[in-house]
């Protein structure tokens, strides 16, 4: 195990590659593959996609390089996190990715995430506890 957050000689992924594109503060992402240094690279996700995490600060598209823990708060089971809302729903929900990588009503996707709190609207900022972590 690495002795500090800015390792990046170890097995274990200390960094996230974000030279791919933006991430938006509140939305949902997975973990797409490598980069050639070993590194996660992050994708949005899609409609029904399971999660790997949930951006927690906004990071510019052509920032490239790499965003550290405290960009990304992991799919951790029972972890609370606050998500951007793609829809209004109830608390108590369980919860999808849309399109856009934003907290919906599960339809026929994965749920990923259960409402603590309920969302009025899309665009709301609510907390959710993670179901999943793949």
């Amino acid at each position: 195990m690495p002795t500090d957050w800015t390792s990046r000689d170890s097995s274990f992924p200390l960094h996230i590659d974000v030279s791919s594109g933006p991430l938006t503060q509140r939305r949902l992402y997975r973990v797409t593959g490598v980069d050639g240094a070993g590194v996660p690279t992050l994708t949005l996700c899609g409609n029904g996609q399971d999660a790997d995490g949930v951006a927690h600060a906004n990071v510019q598209d052509g920032a490239g390089g790499f965003v550290g823990p405290g960009s990304i708060y992991l799919a951790c089971p029972g972890f609370p996190v606050r998500v951007e809302a793609g829809a209004a729903f109830a608390s108590g929900a369980t919860l999808q990715s849309d399109a856009n990588g934003r907290a919906i009503t599960k339809t026929t996707g994965t749920g990923i995430l259960r409402a603590l709190e309920a969302a009025g609207a899309a665009g709301d900022y609510v907390w959710a506890v993670w179901l999943s972590g793949r």
